[in-house]
C-alpha cells in the first residue's frame, strides 16, 4: 500500500536525498530542484492543482507540461530532456520509498538531443588572447588573466573548475605543474599535468596574488573568489583587446581546443578521456566529432594497393 505524499514535500525529500546520499554535485542538486518546483508552478497556475498529492498527478498532466515548455517557452529539445530527467529520476525515488505505484512521466518518449552548435577557437586566436592580456590594466589583473587562460588552454578545465582551484591545488617538480581538481564533473577528483607553456603564467600569478581572506587560487580581491559573471566578464573583455568579434564564443571553447589539439598531436581517446574527467570515453568521442571525422577522413590516404 502506497503512502501519500504532496509534491512539494517530495520534491524536498527527494533534492535531500540527492545531496546527502547520492553525494550529488551542488549545481545538479539546485538545477533539478528550479525544474521540479517549476513543474508545481505550472500545476498550482494553469491546472489548479496547488500541492496536489503526487498520485493526483496523470500522464496527461505531464504531456501538458512539455507542451508548454515547447510552444509557450520556446524551450529546446535538450532542455525538455532535463526536465524529465529530473521528474524521472523524483518518480524513481517516490517508486523506491513506495510513495506511489506507477510513474507516469516514463511513459513519455525522450527528445532527442539537440545536435552541437559549438563555436571553435582557433590556435591563432589563442594566442591573440594570450597577448591580449598584455593590454588589461592594472598589470595585477593581466597576470591572473594569463593564468586563467592557462588554466583552459594547458589544462583543459571546465569553468566550474577554474573557478574551484585552490593554492594548494597547485604543484610543481621537476616535471612540470600540476592541478589537482576536487570536484569535477559527478563531484569526480583527478589530477591534471599542466603544459610546460603555462609553467611561467602559474608561478608568476602565485608570487603575485599574496595574502588574502580566501584559499582560492583566481579571486575578485581579497576577500571574494572569481565568480562565474567575472569570469565570463574576463573572457569577453580579453576578446574585445583581442578584436575577436564573436559574441557566440564562450570560455568553453578553449576545453574543446585543448582536446582537439591533444588529438592531433596524437595522444590516444583514452588519455584525452582521463585529462578531460571523462567518466565515459564514449562523451570523449562526441565531444571530438568533427574532429575524429576530418581525421578518419585523413586516414584512408597513403594505402599500400593504391
Amino acid at each position: 500500500m502506497t503512502q501519500s505524499i504532496k509534491l512539494s514535500d517530495a520534491i524536498v525529500e527527494y533534492v535531500n536525498y540527492m545531496r546527502l546520499e547520492r553525494g550529488q554535485t551542488p549545481g545538479t542538486v539546485v538545477q533539478r530542484g528550479i525544474r521540479l518546483r517549476h513543474f508545481g508552478k505550472w500545476l498550482a497556475e494553469e491546472q489548479n492543482m496547488f500541492d496536489p498529492l503526487v498520485k493526483q498527478i496523470q500522464l496527461s498532466h505531464i504531456r501538458q507540461f512539455i507542451g508548454y515548455l515547447v510552444d509557450e517557452r520556446s524551450i529546446c529539445a535538450t532542455t525538455v530532456r532535463g526536465y524529465l530527467e529530473s521528474l524521472r529520476a523524483m518518480y524513481g525515488y517516490l517508486l523506491e520509498y513506495n510513495y506511489v505505484e506507477d510513474s507516469p512521466v516514463h511513459r513519455i518518449r525522450m527528445p532527442k538531443r539537440n545536435a552541437p552548435n559549438r563555436e571553435l577557437v582557433s590556435n591563432e586566436e589563442l594566442v591573440r588572447f594570450f597577448e591580449a592580456t598584455e593590454l588589461i590594466q592594472p598589470a595585477r589583473r593581466a597576470i591572473q588573466a594569463r593564468a586563467i587562460l592557462s588554466a583552459y588552454v594547458y589544462a583543459g578545465l571546465r569553468s566550474a573548475e577554474v573557478r574551484g582551484i585552490k593554492v594548494d591545488d597547485v604543484s610543481f617538480n621537476e616535471d612540470g605543474c600540476f592541478v589537482a581538481v576536487r570536484h569535477g564533473k559527478g563531484d569526480k577528483r583527478r589530477v591534471v599535468p599542466v603544459h610546460r607553456e603555462a609553467v611561467p603564467h602559474f608561478r608568476a600569478w602565485l608570487e603575485e596574488r599574496g595574502t588574502v581572506l580566501h584559499n582560492y587560487l583566481f579571486l575578485v580581491d581579497k576577500r571574494r573568489r572569481l565568480g562565474l559573471s567575472a569570469l565570463i566578464h574576463l573572457f569577453d573583455e580579453i576578446k574585445f583587446l583581442a578584436r575577436v568579434d564573436r559574441p557566440g564564443l564562450k570560455p568553453h571553447a578553449l576545453r574543446h581546443n585543448y582536446a582537439t589539439r591533444k588529438l592531433r598531436d596524437g595522444v590516444n581517446l583514452y588519455h584525452i578521456s582521463q585529462l578531460l574527467g571523462h567518466a565515459n570515453i564514449q562523451t570523449t568521442i562526441n565531444y571530438l566529432h568533427g574532429d575524429l571525422a576530418q581525421l578518419t577522413e585523413v586516414a584512408q590516404k597513403g594505402g599500400l594497393f593504391g
